[in-house]
Parts: C-alpha cells; sequence; structure tokens
C-alpha cells in the first residue's frame, strides 16, 4: 500500500507540476542508470539503461540538474529527493522503448547531448573540455587522443569521463558560466597536450608517434599559419612519406546546380608512388561555403597529415570555420582518412563540430 501511494503522489506530481508534457533526456551514468518499477531504491530492476541512452521525463520539462543547483525544485516534497555519489535528485517518471519506470534524475541532462555513430562511417571524432554540441559516442567503440606539437604527432589508447554540471567545482563554474548558456557535462581525458582531438573507431587501431609533417610550413611560413596551415586556392602543400609523394590543393569552382553561379571552395588530393596513381581526389568541404566566407575567416586549415590507421597513405585533418544565422560561431573539422585493398580510396570518415553556446 505505502508503495502504491507513493507511486501515484509522484505520478500526480509529475503530470500536475508544469501541466505533464514528455521531454527528452540523455542518460550520462557510464556504467548505465538502472530503470526501476517504483521510486524506491529496492524496488524491482526492469532494465539497465545504457550510457547516452535517451528517454522521455513525463512531465518535468527542464533541466533537472540545472535547476536543482538554482533551488527552483523546492516544490517537489524532500522525501522525494535524495543524493548519489554527489548528486542531488528525485524519483523521476521515465519511459524507455516502450518500458515505464523510475530512474534516479541526476543523471540526466535535458536534449540530446549523446548521439549513435553513424555506421556508414566507423569513425567519431571530438574534443576534450567543456561542451555544449551532441557527440557520437558508442561504448562499443576503442577510443584514443590523437595529438600533437610541432614536432611529434601520437596516437594512444585512453579513457573517456564524462564529468556532470553539479560535479564542477566552484571556480569553474564562476569561469565558464554567462548569461548565454551554463555547460551541461566535460569531457576529461589524461591528456599529455593540450592540442589533441578525441578519435574514436569501431576497429581497432595500432597506436604510434611519428614526426609532424606540417612542421615546414608552420615555422616562419606566413604569419597566418604559424599554428596551422591556412590553405587559399591554388597553394599547394607536398609531403613525401613512405615513398609516395602527397599534395594538398586549395580549388575554386562554381556547382553545376547553383543557379547563381557562386564560386565555392575545395580541396584535391593526389597520392603516387610507382605502384598506383590517385589523382585529384576532391576533399569536399562540408557545407559548400563560398570562397569569400572561407576567405573572410582564414579557412580552410590543414590541422594534421598522419598516418591514423597505419597503410602508408596519410590522412587528413582539416578545419572550416564559418558563423551561423544566429551569429554563433561553429568550428567544423573533417578527417579522412585513407582505405587500402585492391584499389585505394581516401574518404570523408568523420566531423566534429564546435560551436559557441549562444541560445
Amino acid at each position: 500500500m505505502k508503495h502504491l501511494l507513493l507511486t501515484a503522489s509522484l505520478l500526480l506530481l509529475s503530470t500536475s507540476f508544469l501541466m505533464g508534457y514528455d521531454v527528452e533526456y540523455t542518460v550520462m551514468a557510464q556504467s548505465g542508470l538502472q530503470l526501476r518499477e517504483g521510486p524506491e531504491i529496492d524496488s524491482k530492476v526492469l532494465v539497465s539503461i545504457p550510457f547516452g541512452k535517451h528517454v522521455l521525463g513525463k512531465g518535468m520539462p527542464f533541466d533537472v540538474q540545472q535547476y536543482y543547483e538554482y533551488g527552483e525544485l523546492d516544490a517537489i516534497d524532500a522525501k522525494y529527493r535524495f543524493t548519489s555519489e554527489g548528486l542531488n535528485g528525485f524519483w523521476h517518471h521515465v519511459s524507455f522503448e516502450d518500458i515505464e519506470g523510475f530512474v534516479f534524475s541526476g543523471y540526466l541532462i535535458r536534449g540530446s547531448f549523446i548521439t549513435e555513430p553513424n555506421d556508414t562511417l566507423s569513425y567519431v571524432m571530438f574534443e576534450h573540455g567543456f561542451s555544449c554540441d551532441p557527440i557520437e559516442f558508442s561504448n562499443n567503440y576503442n577510443y584514443y587522443e590523437l595529438s600533437h606539437t610541432s614536432d611529434s604527432i601520437k596516437l594512444r589508447e585512453i579513457y573517456i569521463q564524462f564529468e556532470l554540471r553539479q560535479h564542477f567545482s566552484t571556480e569553474l563554474k564562476e569561469k565558464y558560466d554567462d548569461i548565454w548558456f551554463n555547460f551541461p557535462f566535460r569531457i576529461i581525458v589524461n591528456s599529455e597536450f593540450g592540442n589533441s582531438f578525441i578519435l574514436g573507431s569501431a576497429n581497432k587501431l595500432e597506436t604510434y608517434e611519428d614526426e609532424n609533417l606540417l612542421n615546414e610550413y608552420q615555422s616562419g611560413y606566413n604569419d597566418r599559419c604559424k599554428e596551422f596551415g591556412f590553405l587559399y586556392p591554388e597553394q599547394t602543400y607536398k609531403f613525401y612519406y613512405r615513398n609516395t609523394n602527397h599534395v594538398l590543393r586549395g580549388v575554386a569552382f562554381v556547382d553545376a546546380n547553383d543557379s547563381k553561379n557562386e564560386i565555392k571552395y575545395g580541396i584535391s588530393y593526389s597520392v603516387t608512388n610507382r605502384s598506383f596513381n590517385l589523382n585529384e581526389i576532391p576533399l569536399e568541404l562540408r557545407g559548400q561555403q563560398s570562397l569569400r566566407r572561407h576567405a573572410d575567416f582564414n579557412t580552410p586549415i590543414i590541422i594534421l597529415v598522419t598516418d591514423v590507421n597505419q597503410d602508408g597513405i596519410l590522412d587528413v585533418l582539416i578545419a572550416s570555420h564559418t558563423m551561423t544565422e544566429s551569429c554563433g560561431i561553429c568550428w567544423y573539422k573533417d578527417l579522412y582518412i585513407s582505405e587500402r585493398g585492391k584499389n585505394i580510396t581516401i574518404r570523408h570518415a568523420s566531423r566534429s563540430t564546435v560551436c559557441n553556446c549562444v541560445t
């Protein structure tokens, strides 16, 4: 009877507090979040919801963690609230894959922040630190840090942690909070270098350390190229790696499907040695921005050329910078990886998007 009354009370609260409607949340418990039959710790576990999966909250359309920070859930009776592993929360009525039950709300953040990787790409890429953008993540992937200095590039295995806002120190909150947005989580790795990316792969990769082939371009080549390589139209970057010539070239073109005949920007990639010749492979700049837009932001920029999959052909990481209609600024990093089989191909393997948090 006590169990039934408690369940009924929470259901009534859930549907009456804000004229209840379903709201999507992302599960951020890395070991999974248990969906229970009732709002009690000893209630039957219906299913364990994996990290990154989405649930529908019944009648709580707000970010649970953030509003707990500012004391705006005081209307919920204290007996329904509790703390687990330093996180404040309550028994939240949710549904997951047509199963309804209760979960601890402290591990939920409102919105879709984790998405399943694109099966056709087999790679994902994102950056460590604070984020307000969704990332592609799968527990079945292998994760690596792709780090670089002016002299070397290193690929090594890492373990990723996701720190939720309630765990942020007071110093971090004061430093990164502003009137626009509060970061919901932080991605933490045991990073050796500041210049690094997180690379996830469906297949196991061979770890390595290699020289930074961009070093000659980064040292006094151009004031705008001291850190990265800005690639303007008809400029070429040439690399010799494992008896193979690699050439990246900026190209201007007009899209045949563009009625405005606006000049667009692209990159061609040619790879040659005695046994094969891959000539002028186009690396599409995602979004097909105009040449003028790229010139305004000094993009595209070659961030890395390295052999991620150790097949003897260089892979390329390229960044482009643009501005959204709402005046938000976004960086796009596109990774192109070679595949050696009967024929050698270069394909777009993943994209990382980092925007400012203007909402």
